[in-house]
């Protein structure tokens, strides 16, 4: 089950990182702006209600770098310790003030299995850095098979 949740992550930090389309974000935020690449500074799950647990990919030793190009399509790679290396590949829409996200992760590791992740994320661009948010997704906190209700925030900053 860690395997999966980390495999999770990486794949939910990744897609966010990108839009496309001519629909401007918050502020005015276009496409244009999130064209380049992108380090993941914080991935970060926190539980809501319960015992507000917290988990963050980075600060555990995940790393992730993710590629936006012109189309809205992305690339990326990163590693953590229960996958080893793997790969992101997919694309993101932006659409107002939501980046929509259909993204794929691939691990090196053959055993690991097929994931689904958030599709909406608000988000919010102040110079260089980038941040998404999901209220309403699931993590397994306990590492046992069973997802809790989760916030994600992932902070990225643009290389």
């Amino acid at each position: 089950m860690r395997l999966s949740r980390v495999i999770s992550l990486a794949a939910l930090v990744a897609g966010p990182a990108v839009g496309c389309g001519d629909s401007a974000g918050p502020a005015g935020v276009t496409m244009a702006d999130l064209v380049g690449t992108w380090s993941m500074t914080r991935l970060q799950w926190t539980e809501i209600g319960g015992a507000s647990r917290v988990f963050d990919f980075i600060a555990n030793g995940g790393t992730m770098t993710v590629m936006v190009a012109a189309d809205g399509s992305v690339t990326g790679s990163g590693s953590f310790a229960l996958t080893g290396p793997f790969t992101l590949s997919g694309s993101l829409a932006l659409q107002v003030d939501t980046i929509m996200l259909d993204l794929q992760a691939q691990a090196d590791n053959p055993g690991a299995p097929t994931l689904t992740f958030p599709t909406a994320f608000s988000f919010a661009l102040s110079g260089n850095t980038l941040t998404l948010t999901n209220t309403s997704t699931v993590f397994d906190f306990g590492f046992d098979g069973s997802g809790e209700a989760a916030t994600l925030l992932m902070v990225l900053a643009l290389q």
